[in-house]
């Protein structure tokens, strides 16, 4: 539980920090931490010395994880945000116990850092939507002003 508590707050430091920027540079920002998670399992796989099943189970959710946030990026923040979903899915349901190259305090610590990122994109971009027709998603961000305060 402490780890879960550890990475929410990890990831609200994350969005404080980035509250300033464009809706679309924070898009972004989350796209490519999205592939850095899924990376991170990999390096777990090489560095764990994991049979080579892990490997090819890790860069599939690499793969995966890299698409969807692309998709996210390209069609709408519905994709981004439930790909951070998703990936909660990833960690708990692939990384119990039974993994070994993964440390136990990991997989908790990055279901608190998916939860809040994916709450976060689904809360900022319900605020935004209704103003913007779902195939103009990334231009409509781009046009955003910046937040204050």
């Amino acid at each position: 539980m402490l780890e879960i508590m550890i990475g929410a707050i990890l990831a609200g430091v994350l969005v404080v920090a980035l509250r300033r920027a464009r809706f679309e540079r924070v898009l972004r920002f989350w796209a490519r931490a999205l592939f850095v998670a899924a990376a991170i399992y990999v390096g777990f796989v090489l560095v764990g010395g994991a049979p080579t099943q892990w490997l090819l189970i890790e860069v599939g959710g690499l793969l995966l994880f890299t698409t969807l946030a692309v998709l996210g990026l390209k069609y709408s923040p519905w994709v981004l945000a439930s790909a951070w979903f998703a990936h909660i899915a990833w960690d708990s349901l692939l990384h119990s116990q039974s993994t070994a190259f993964v440390p136990q305090w990991y997989p908790p610590l990055c279901i608190g850092f998916d939860l809040v990122v994916g709450a976060y994109i689904v809360f900022v971009w319900s605020r935004f939507r209704k103003h913007v027709p779902p195939n103009k998603a990334l231009q409509a961000m781009s046009a955003l002003p910046r937040r204050r305060g």
